[in-house]
């Protein structure tokens, strides 16, 4: 009965200090980055990670700190958070391997992201077996650039990439984003699914695609009058139509509400 009631003291101590000393400290490293103290806010997760029991949440939260700065030292801070994943926990090691293949390749570190890729297809990872295909040499030269429909400004905000990417940065920034959250695993089978992310990012660029066409080759949409042949496939592209006549009563509503 001692026992137990210092037990339970011992869990309302943690409590009343925010919880355990792991999940306290990424906080409190979350808080300082928030505040725009990335360096106060590594030099916390470097103590959580270098004490004698680093907690797994410490691990991850130091990895994705570093991935977030473009550090190469990201690649080995997940691999430790993988270490430190006991053998029944699957989904959340699946989930490492992947980060660590992206990070790796990011960063030319194409012996890791070849073992990390090979693993992934020995575990039965269906979705990303093939996935070490990649780091093959290519059978023919690669395009140094890619035609994006529309305008890179409103590409950029679909795709969620950062406005202050180089324009060599890009394709690498969207491989990187699709790899890790382009898909996910469907609910009782082994496949993978395009996320919503994908699904409206292929949306936008299906769009964009038609809204180029009826542009033509001066990239200008010319709408002569309201009613034409011109207003109607642009408002159909565009997912809108035309409530009554064209005039002042006129009234645009969305084809699916």
């Amino acid at each position: 009965m001692h026992e137990r009631t210092a037990y339970l003291a011992f869990l309302m101590a943690l409590a009343m200090l925010g919880g355990p000393p792991a999940l306290s400290s990424v906080k409190e490293a979350q808080d300082l980055e928030r505040e725009g103290d990335p360096l106060g806010a590594r030099q916390v997760l470097d103590r959580l990670v270098e004490s004698t029991s680093p907690d797994l949440e410490g691990l991850v939260a130091r990895a994705e700190f570093l991935d977030r700065y473009g550090d190469p030292r990201a690649v080995q801070a997940y691999v430790a958070a993988l270490d430190a994943i006991g053998d029944g926990e699957p989904a959340p090691a699946q989930d490492l391997r992947r980060r660590i293949a992206v990070t790796a390749l990011v960063h030319g570190d194409d012996e890791t992201a070849r073992s990390v890729l090979e693993s992934m297809r020995a575990s039965g990872d269906s979705g990303w077996g093939g996935a070490s295909s990649i780091l093959e040499p290519a059978a023919s030269p690669v395009a140094e650039s890619i035609a994006v429909p529309g305008t890179l400004d409103s590409f950029r905000r679909m795709a969620a990439l950062s406005t202050g990417l180089a324009l060599e940065e890009i394709l690498p920034s969207l491989g990187r984003t699709i790899f890790t959250g382009g898909y996910h695993a469907a609910r009782g089978s082994g496949t993978y699914e395009p996320t919503e992310y994908l699904k409206l990012l292929m949306q936008y660029l299906t769009q964009a695609r038609e809204l180029e066409v009826l542009a033509g080759p001066g990239n200008t949409i010319d709408v002569p009058e309201c009613e034409s042949t011109e207003t109607a496939e642009l408002l159909k592209i565009i997912g809108y139509r035309l409530r009554g006549e064209c005039g002042p009563a006129a009234v645009l509503e969305t084809v699916n509400p």
